[in-house]
């Protein structure tokens, strides 16, 4: 092996200075700490997208007097747990609509603010919320149209039983 090939026993690099050799200083924008202190604020923003989801079935239910017992959240999802059936195809429809469609407007709010921060900000600091809000925006959008796919417990499955309901 070569001299830099592979990860070095004894480095020979100041911590940071290196990738395979990570800072620990919370100063440094690329060190650990920093890196984790980012992901623990983006999975928190991920799972508030996955509550605003279901608190749109919830609000939406609770219009057409359906008690809403309790909300479950798991890390991709969540279901809101209904006191009784929907009376008709139409409520049926939507309480199934609601949520994908919350991230739908959450995703396309987030994708357009970084686009609108990127083009009034791009030689700010400001590069790390614009990530953010694409990441944010994105991940809202595929969360909005994989739930409309027609198959249960997807939301999607639950709008095609109210299209053969009615």
């Amino acid at each position: 092996m070569s001299p830099g090939e592979g990860l070095p026993i004894f480095p020979t690099s100041p911590p940071g200075e290196r990738p395979d050799c990570p800072s620990l200083r919370a100063s440094d924008e690329h060190s650990f700490i920093v890196r984790v202190l980012r992901a623990r604020r983006t999975a928190l923003l991920l799972f508030l997208s996955v509550l605003l989801h279901e608190l749109g079935h919830s609000y939406v239910a609770l219009r057409y007097q359906i008690p809403i017992r309790q909300i479950t959240l798991f890390i991709f999802g969540g279901v809101a747990h209904m006191g009784k059936e929907p009376p008709s195809p139409r409520a049926e429809f939507l309480i199934a609509i609601a949520g994908p469609l919350v991230s739908l407007i959450l995703g396309a709010g987030c994708l357009g603010g970084a686009m609108a921060m990127e083009s009034l900000f791009a030689r700010s600091g400001l590069r790390g919320l614009i990530v953010l809000g694409s990441l944010l925006g994105m991940v809202n959008v595929q969360l909005g149209l994989f739930n409309l796919i027609p198959g249960f417990p997807l939301d999607g499955g639950r709008v095609l039983r109210a299209g053969l309901w009615a």
